[in-house]
């Protein structure tokens, strides 16, 4: 697992974001779906207007469990800073010492977008699957990589 030491902010503005707001806060243990993991629906749009209400979810997750998934399958869309979401979201959990992946099935509308911004090669369905093809995201200490 990569570590981040405190530069979120060099990527994109969500990561910025997160840094700015939630490093450096201490994650108490509690029970969510499982005593260590927690699943965040993200329902409707994944957008620039929704994009802080959506950070605060997945921070508020980490503070109960050390993993994360974050499910789009009720996801009807999403721009590119509900895209840098998903990676500001997954560079704050490593940074934790902490998991974030995307599950469950990946509607069309939403791989589409991926898919025409040059995020995946090509279309995906379930979101393991996304979880290990979004460009840079699987490993995201270097979104060159």
């Amino acid at each position: 697992m990569v570590r981040v030491a405190g530069h979120l902010g060099l990527v994109f503005p969500v990561a910025r974001y997160f840094e700015q707001n939630f490093l450096g806060m201490s994650a108490v243990s509690e029970d969510g779906m499982s005593s260590n993991v927690k699943v965040v629906n993200l329902v409707g749009a994944v957008t620039l207007t929704t994009v802080e209400a959506r950070a605060e979810e997945i921070r508020q997750a980490f503070e109960t469990v050390p993993m994360v998934l974050i499910s789009l399958s009720q996801a009807d869309e999403i721009d590119l800073a509900g895209i840098q979401l998903l990676y500001g979201a997954r560079r704050y959990a490593e940074a934790q010492g902490k998991e974030l992946h995307i599950t469950g099935a990946v509607p069309d509308q939403v791989a589409r977008r991926l898919y025409q911004g040059g995020f995946i090669a090509e279309m995906v369905r379930e979101g393991r699957q996304l979880d290990q093809t979004l460009s840079g995201f699987a490993k995201t200490g270097n979104l060159h990589d």
